[in-house]
């Protein structure tokens, strides 16, 4: 998925910040959270795509801004998916 939305995205310019490294070390911990057995979050390995309107800590937005901390919604959607 990675590698089509790096293909495309300059071409249709959807995603301002893309964070690969941190979407690949996400799915190696989700992987390894399924390889133990432990009960899983609710959006546990569905990729999301989070809209640069609602602040995600570290990640620039359409504005250039880099914000220091990130409002619920990031938060939350991380934390449902960490079982």
């Amino acid at each position: 998925m990675l590698a089509r939305i790096e293909r495309i995205n300059p071409v249709i310019n959807a995603y301002c910040t893309m964070t690969a490294t941190e979407a690949m070390d996400e799915a190696r911990r989700a992987e390894a959270i399924v390889m133990t057995g432990r009960p899983l979050g609710d959006l546990h390995g569905i990729p999301v795509s989070i809209k640069d309107l609602a602040l995600t800590k570290g990640v620039r937005t359409m504005a250039e801004v880099v914000p220091s901390s990130s409002i619920a919604c990031p938060t939350w959607m991380r934390r449902s998916s960490a079982g």
